[in-house]
């Protein structure tokens, strides 16, 4: 049987693997409220689809790979000017107004989340409170579309996530755990320098 040459160095890196394996477990086991895109997700039948005619997307969310990077942190649902815009549910209007160039409304919704449609010509004020269903404006012209589109964007926690979520269309990702969780009493006393 051969003896390694350096005993304390592969002590060491065991002891440091296992102290990773432990923070990886620790993260993999951590509470879903932790994670904003798990927290606060309504049923589908609680969030009803903002406009009346069929669900067509035109263009998907497109989840950019950095907070600051390019992509399309909303969907854009055909639709065509003067068309009823609704509250997909209960909320507070956070915004009525003109970003930029193009007219917006957000609605604040319990856990955090926010529902924002543009270009929308708000029929509603800042601080009104609105009810699932309720109209809160009409499809009006922005660049970002013209008039064939609504685009319809949610964030939880100040984050974008894709809209289906909340509105049906896709199941949400669910992390599992690779193998039985480890703990530092685990591993043998003698791996450790």
């Amino acid at each position: 049987m051969s003896t390694p040459r350096h005993p304390g160095r592969t002590r060491a890196a065991l002891a440091v693997g296992a102290i990773l394996l432990a923070l990886v477990t620790a993260l993999i086991d951590a509470p879903a409220a932790a994670s904003p895109s798990r927290a606060a997700s309504p049923s589908n039948t609680e969030w009803r689809w903002p406009l009346d005619d069929d669900r067509t997307i035109t263009r998907a969310f497109e989840a950019p790979a950095a907070p600051w990077g390019s992509g399309h942190r909303g969907i854009d649902a055909a639709a065509s000017a003067g068309q009823q815009v609704r509250a997909p549910a209960d909320g507070v209007v956070f915004f009525a107004g003109i970003v930029v160039d193009r007219p917006v409304i957000t609605v604040a919704h319990s856990g955090d989340v926010l529902s924002s449609f543009e270009a929308v010509r708000a029929s509603v004020e800042e601080g009104e409170s609105v009810e699932r269903g309720q109209i809160i404006g009409t499809v009006s012209v922005g660049p970002h579309c013209d008039a064939d589109c609504l685009h319809i964007g949610v964030r939880v926690h100040g984050e974008y996530v894709n809209p289906l979520i909340y509105f049906g269309g896709i199941e949400r990702a669910v992390l599992l755990p690779l193998a039985r969780s480890v703990t530092l009493a685990d591993v043998p006393a003698d791996s450790f320098p």
